[in-house]
């Protein structure tokens, strides 16, 4: 096996949250507030829909075209996540796809068996002997992907943290925005991401009807499918035929929240979808 490097920003960070999550369920009991949770539930949708729209399916697969001001504000909204910047993302996705189970190309390489499951969900995460190639900004055509990339730290703090603590200060939740809107939000939200990763690569969760080449699955929808729909915003659902056809901006199995998301604005015209 390739040697892996240890990643203590990433382990740090991810720690942070999680431990913010476990308060956050404390602060929930003594400290509950409804608009606390609505907008931890906004911000899940908001930021988790702009890594499935506009990272994944417009910016990694061009499945589909949006409008200017959509693609904009989703790359903003996109950093409260944390999951990276566009270009990273995009270039990590596409080496998946091109390298699917290589275990030294594939950012994302899963393993056989319910502990392959887990060293790909939390393991490799940290711990990864993929290596990024470096990025040549002057290559980049998007001013708005550039500025992105250029500051996301700051943007990721902005969206991701100070946003959802200054709207809870204002009902005097600053700190259940912090632990609810900010920790718990982003604890789901990466489990939800790291699930399309793992879970939607392991027969310990699916099936691969028709013999399909790669590790990709078929999510059952029990015992674990529809959490796991859920969490990832219906990522995880069809994933081995989203790896036959990468370009299409659907799955074609129902209960994608993603897709119905993607129809509505088709018929908005914020996106201009196409035959899959």
């Amino acid at each position: 096996m390739p040697k892996r490097n240890f990643n203590w920003q990433i382990a740090s960070f991810f720690t942070i949250v999680t431990v913010m999550a476990g308060y956050g369920v404390w602060w929930e009991i003594h400290n509950f507030h409804l608009l606390t949770v609505l907008l931890a539930i906004a911000m899940y949708l908001l930021c988790g829909l702009s890594i499935t729209i506009t990272y994944h399916r417009a910016g990694t697969h061009r499945a589909f075209k949006m409008k200017r001001w959509l693609w904009n504000a989703t790359l903003v909204l996109s950093s409260g996540a944390v999951l990276l910047p566009f270009i990273t993302w995009c270039r990590r996705h596409r080496d998946h796809h091109a390298f699917t189970d290589d275990p030294l190309r594939d950012p994302n390489c899963a393993r056989p068996g319910f502990w392959g499951f887990l060293d790909t969900h939390i393991w490799s995460v940290i711990s990864s002997a993929y290596r990024d190639k470096p990025i040549d900004l002057t290559e980049v055509e998007d001013p708005m992907v550039r500025w992105q990339y250029r500051w996301y730290g700051p943007i990721a703090a902005t969206v991701g943290f100070l946003l959802p603590v200054s709207l809870s200060a204002i009902w005097g939740d600053a700190m259940g925005g912090l632990l609810v809107a900010c920790g718990q939000r982003m604890f789901l939200q990466y489990n939800g991401a790291f699930a399309v990763n793992s879970a939607a690569h392991s027969l310990a969760f699916g099936s691969k009807p028709g013999g399909h080449w790669s590790s990709a699955v078929r999510v059952s929808w029990l015992p674990f499918g529809f959490l796991l729909a859920a969490l990832s915003l219906g990522e995880v659902l069809g994933h081995e035929r989203h790896h036959e056809k990468a370009q299409a901006w659907s799955t074609g199995v129902r209960g994608n929240f993603t897709d119905l998301v993607l129809r509505v604005m088709n018929r908005l015209g914020w996106v201009t979808l196409r035959e899959s």
